[in-house]
């Protein structure tokens, strides 16, 4: 069982890896994966500018690729991209229905961090991929939905009724810091997930996954593999 748990961890932590170099150097869309000639791309200049991007209104977010987002609730909708000049052009901040997309139609090669700051009323929906780093700061809705592949990373803080995780590959969501009432959460791959549930926590876990949890809720846990699901020790 061991060896099986294992390997499995090995296979996510492949996939992980592979996931993060073609977004990191391939053409970062959202829909096309291609794993070749990863060394292409439109190379940083390294002079760093920020500018302000137009959107609609939106309570969902899509991020992929190798983008650092951080958004924080606000009453006015606010995107900033901060980027290398040049490659500018090749960021898209899209909104489609209720849905703000974050992601390059370029292979691109950065030499500075590209960072997107985001204001929004309320975020009901995050998902990343990729090597995506998200942030999500005073959080405070009815329900609030998570999904988190590749070696993508998702942190959030704040309060919520029910919670929705989904982490795959070598993912991590990172809640411990987000209060909420009831939390479902599925886990695969070697994906890790830190949760603070107070009432009802329902977790699945597979793979060589990890569910950590604080609170005193009642679980309904159901692992197999080498995945794990556990309380968090107390400070």
């Amino acid at each position: 069982m061991k060896k099986i748990g294992f390997l499995l961890f090995l296979t996510a932590l492949v996939i992980g890896i592979s996931i993060s170099g073609a977004f990191s150097f391939g053409p970062a869309t959202k829909d096309l994966f291609r794993f070749g000639s990863i060394f292409q791309g439109e190379v940083g200049s390294g002079n760093v500018v920020t500018a302000e991007r137009d959107v609609a209104a939106f309570d969902k977010l899509e991020v992929s690729g190798v983008f650092v987002v951080e958004v924080t609730r606000g009453d006015v909708f606010s995107v900033k991209v901060t980027a290398d000049d040049n490659l500018m052009p090749f960021i898209r901040t899209e909104v489609d229905g209720d849905t703000l997309s974050i992601y390059t139609d370029k292979r691109i090669s950065k030499t500075s961090e590209l960072k997107v700051v985001i204001t929004a009323p309320i975020i009901n929906e995050a998902s990343s991929s990729g090597v995506a780093k998200v942030t999500l700061k005073d959080i405070n809705n009815e329900r609030l939905a998570l999904d988190a592949s590749g070696a993508s990373r998702i942190t959030v803080s704040g309060k919520t009724n029910g919670l929705d995780v989904e982490a795959s590959g070598a993912s991590k969501i990172l809640a411990a810091e987000l209060v909420s009432k009831q939390a479902s959460i599925e886990t695969s791959g070697a994906s890790n997930a830190e949760l603070n549930v107070a009432e009802v926590l329902k977790a699945t876990a597979s793979g060589a996954s990890h569910v950590r949890y604080s609170g005193s809720p009642t679980v309904d846990a159901d692992r197999s593999g080498a995945a794990t699901i556990s309380q968090l020790a107390a400070n």
